[in-house]
C-alpha cells in the first residue's frame, strides 16, 4: 500500500485500511503501489487518471441574512443550491442526477447558465466520474463550455471526502474574489479537449458568478451558485 493510501482523519471520519481497499476494488481509489510518481497519481479529466487520491483538509463558511445589520464585509453570496438524489448503484454515476443538480441551482439562483464563468468541478480522478461530470457540464452549458474555465481543487489536495464540498466552495470564492483560477495540476492530456479546463498555469478571471459541484456515491448530488463579494469590500 502507498504512502499517500494510509487512513486519515478529517471533519469527524476516519477510514481503515479495509475500507480504503474497498474503494480501490471498487474502481474508485488510485492504487498503484509500484508507482515511482506519487504526486502525478491524482489526474481530474486527464485521460491517464486512475482514480481518486485521499487528501486531508477542513474549511468553514460563516452564513448570514443579507438583512443582518453587520458591518463585515461580505466575501460571497450563495445564490442557488441544490440536493438531487438519483439513486444510482454505488460508485455508477449518472449524467441526468448531475445535470439536474446543476439546473436546479442555476434555477434557484436565477442565473442562466451563459452567466457563470468559473465552475469548480467535483473531478475526482476517477475515469467514469470526470467521463459522467463532463457529459452533465456539456449539456447544461451547451457552446458555453468552450469558455466556460473549469478546474478541480481535488488536483491539489485531493479528495477531502465530506469536507470536500466546503472546502470547495471556500476555493470558488477566494478565485472569484481573487480574480485567478488555479491550476488543474497533472492535467496534460484532456479527456475532452473542447472544455475549456485550467492546465498547469493559473489563469486569470473576471467572473462574478461561479459554481461548484460535489456528487457523491449513491446518486447524491450537489450544486452551489456563489457571486463574488463586493468590490469595495463593502455589504452587497
Amino acid at each position: 500500500m502507498p504512502p499517500f493510501f494510509k487512513p486519515f482523519i478529517g471533519a469527524g471520519v476516519e477510514f481503515s485500511d479495509l475500507e480504503l481497499e474497498g474503494f480501490a476494488l471498487l474502481g474508485a481509489a488510485f492504487c498503484d503501489p509500484a508507482t515511482s510518481e506519487p504526486d502525478k497519481a491524482c489526474r481530474p479529466f486527464d485521460r491517464a487518471h486512475a482514480g481518486f487520491v485521499f487528501g486531508e483538509g477542513s474549511a468553514a463558511v460563516v452564513l448570514e441574512s443579507l438583512a443582518t445589520d453587520c458591518p463585515k464585509p461580505i466575501v460571497g453570496e450563495i445564490l442557488g443550491a441544490s440536493l438531487i438524489l438519483d439513486g444510482t448503484h454505488l460508485p455508477e454515476p449518472s449524467v441526468d442526477g448531475e445535470v439536474r443538480s446543476m439546473q436546479a441551482a442555476l434555477s434557484a439562483g436565477e442565473i442562466p447558465p451563459g452567466q457563470i464563468g468559473y465552475l469548480n468541478a467535483h473531478g475526482t480522478g476517477t475515469p467514469a466520474g470526470d467521463r459522467i461530470e463532463c457529459l452533465a457540464i456539456r449539456s447544461v452549458f451547451q457552446e458555453h463550455v468552450r469558455e466556460l474555465l473549469v478546474n478541480s481543487t481535488k488536483a491539489l489536495t485531493g479528495h477531502c471526502f465530506s469536507a470536500s464540498a466546503v472546502i470547495e466552495l471556500v476555493a470558488c470564492i477566494l478565485q472569484l474574489n481573487g480574480g485567478f483560477a488555479h491550476p488543474n495540476r497533472n492535467l496534460e492530456n484532456p479527456i475532452d479537449p473542447e472544455m475549456h479546463f485550467l492546465g498547469s498555469q493559473a489563469e486569470a478571471i473576471t467572473a462574478e458568478y461561479g459554481l461548484s459541484n460535489s456528487f457523491g456515491f449513491g446518486g447524491i448530488n450537489s450544486s452551489i451558485v456563489v457571486r463574488r463579494g463586493s468590490v469595495d469590500g463593502g455589504r452587497n
